[in-house]
Formats: C-alpha cells, sequence, structure tokens
C-alpha cells in the first residue's frame, strides 16, 4: 500500500503429535504387542496419519525391534514420496492371570526347562 520494501518474519510453532515422533520424513511409535503375538507372529491394526494400516509381524520378533509400514510417513521435503511409518514393538506384559493363562505359562515354562531352557543356554550348558 505505497510502504516502503521490507521483510517478512514468519514464526512457525509445530506441535507434537499425541501417538508419532517426527524424525525427517519418518514417523516413530510404540507398538505394544503380547508375547504370543511376538513367538508366533501376527497381523495387526496399527495407526498411521491417514487412518490404520495392516502391519505383519514376523515370528521370533523381538521386544525393541523396529517394523515399518513403507509409504506411511511425512512428505520428503523438496523430494519425492513418503517417509516410512516405523513402530517400536513394546511386550506388553499382563499384570493379572487368569487361572487357565497361569497354567498355560507354566506349561510352557517347563516345556522351555525341559528343552535346556534359557538358562542353559546362557550359561552354555
Amino acid at each position: 500500500r505505497g510502504g516502503p520494501p521490507g521483510d517478512l518474519y514468519v514464526v512457525v510453532r509445530v506441535q507434537e503429535h499425541e501417538r508419532f515422533a517426527r524424525r525427517d520424513a519418518d514417523l516413530y511409535a510404540e507398538l505394544p504387542l503380547t508375547f504370543p503375538q511376538l513367538a508366533l507372529g501376527a497381523e495387526v491394526e496399527v495407526p498411521t496419519l491417514d487412518g490404520t494400516g495392516k502391519l505383519k509381524v514376523p515370528p521370533g520378533t523381538q521386544p525393541g525391534q523396529v517394523l515399518r509400514l513403507r509409504g506411511k510417513g511425512m512428505p520428503h521435503l523438496r523430494g519425492r514420496g513418503h517417509g516410512d511409518a516405523c513402530y517400536q514393538v513394546v511386550l506388553e506384559v499382563p499384570s493379572k492371570l487368569t487361572a487357565k493363562q497361569r497354567e498355560a505359562l507354566e506349561a510352557f515354562d517347563r516345556a522351555m526347562q525341559d528343552e535346556g531352557g534359557w538358562v542353559k543356554k546362557i550359561l552354555g550348558g
């Protein structure tokens, strides 16, 4: 409006997402899974920015492992495509067990001990 030319300053504040943390174009979230899902494998529904997606959990997945949904992250800046949605596996341990669940876990523990168990593997026995 007839004023002198000058600089424009814009301040942008990015609010944190309730579920995802961003690293470049990749998004990270925790994925709580049960022991049977980790040991046997599963297909689980996971949250994405645009709804939900199906994620295949391979048998023998370990806690702390990161599973990815390719192309479900943020758009690459000054480039093509999207980053990944990454889910860090967290072992969900129930705080209370039913009698049937306890019995099944005790039977599993006995079976593991019969096959040498994890203690022998650690101690080299």
